[in-house]
């Protein structure tokens, strides 16, 4: 092997040497990213209080009281002896 082909390996070795180090120091520098970022997204939803509503929804109806669901508003009548609990689970 000839000491110009020598050379010139060797400096495409340094070269990829170093090339190298800095995607190894870049891959750290996003991963450490990540990680802040990700800790900075849970400390933000962590400001919001969380509320639970409960609703209770009494409905006056004519007749036997035995109406139909449609649409979220109960129409028609059953024949009596019909469970309206089972329905609304209540």
């Amino acid at each position: 092997m000839t000491d110009e082909k020598k050379y010139g390996m060797e400096a495409a070795l340094a070269a990829m040497e170093r090339s190298n180090k800095h995607m190894f120091i870049i891959i750290l520098v996003l991963i450490a990213a990540l990680i802040v970022s990700w800790a900075g997204f849970i400390w933000y939803e962590s400001q919001f209080e969380t509320v639970e509503q409960t609703r209770t929804v009494e409905q006056q109806a004519d007749g036997d009281g035995n109406y139909q669901l449609v649409g979220g508003d109960y129409y028609g009548s059953q024949a009596e002896g019909y469970d309206n609990d089972a329905e609304t689970g209540t």
